[in-house]
């Protein structure tokens, strides 16, 4: 989006999405709002942000690094949560 200069997209709807089953959905709603501090890559030390799922996003190949032309970037070791905290909060 980037390379089209983009800068936003607002969307906004009055109309109910219909769900075919909806104890399923409320199930895995109640579910993930019970775990999702626990089981998410993010909240590996809450109180940093999300610049500490870097590593974790650097190791599935999912970053997006250069307009997602390129998933990895060989330096994100250097960017991560956990050495910021060291260089500027210690």
């Amino acid at each position: 989006m980037g390379s089209k200069n983009l800068k936003a997209v607002a969307v906004r709807g009055t109309l109910k999405v219909p769900v075919v089953e909806r104890a399923p959905v409320n199930n895995v709603a109640k579910w993930l709002g019970a775990n999702y501090k626990t089981l998410a890559a993010w909240a590996t030390n809450p109180g940093r942000g999300t610049q500490d799922s870097l590593a974790w996003w650097a190791n599935v190949g999912a970053l997006p690094t250069n307009n997602f032309g390129t998933p990895v970037f060989a330096d994100a070791a250097a960017l991560s949560g956990e050495r910021n905290y060291e260089m500027f909060h210690k």
